[in-house]
């Protein structure tokens, strides 16, 4: 059974390339090229915006994945940094703790040289423990947004708040509803 191609739509394969290469051009954009990428998805969008929908849904569901991806990458490398931090740490600490228990205020490699000095007291508090004459009372201000919210839908006219409006859009996939 062979199935006509209209004019205005495109195969799956396609499709899949277009939506491929969209999503490189997404995951590539520099900081600084970002508006201008908006702009120009901005025209596309608006250009054809019906006969293009299906491509927007499958565009969304190729983002999001993209998204999860790159989540996914960041959490490694956020780890990785971690550990590399921590063991710079303990590198740093066991030096010092080596030379001081040694009593060395200086150690020299061929290549490499550390020297041990004192640093400012630092101040170690146990709050819990702590005479009250050694405390102070911190008072501040901060907005209460409950009684903000009621009070705007009251329709009180409040300086420096407001209810702000918005919609949300949702992606279903369209299972025969034409």
């Amino acid at each position: 059974m062979e199935t006509e191609k209209k004019e205005d739509t495109k195969s799956l394969t396609e499709l899949t390339l277009e939506i491929q290469m969209m999503a490189l051009t997404v995951s590539q954009v520099q900081p600084e090229d970002q508006e201008v990428f908006f702009e120009k998805l901005q025209n596309e969008l608006s250009s054809n915006f019906s006969k293009k929908i299906d491509n927007y849904g499958f565009f969304q569901q190729r983002l999001k994945l993209e998204k999860e991806f790159a989540k996914k990458e960041f959490e490694e490398k956020r780890a990785q940094v971690k550990f590399i931090e921590r063991t710079e740490e303990f590198i740093k600490e066991n030096l010092k703790r080596n030379m001081t228990i040694l009593a060395m205020k200086e150690a020299s490699g061929n290549d490499w040289r550390f020297v041990l000095s004192a640093t400012k007291e630092r101040l170690s508090v146990n709050e819990e423990e702590l005479d009250k004459k050694f405390k102070i009372e911190v008072t501040s201000w901060v907005p209460d947004n409950e009684r903000i919210r009621e009070a705007l839908e009251n329709g009180e006219t409040i300086k420096g708040a407001s209810l702000l409006g918005g919609f949300s859009i949702r992606q279903y996939p369209n299972r025969g509803i034409k």
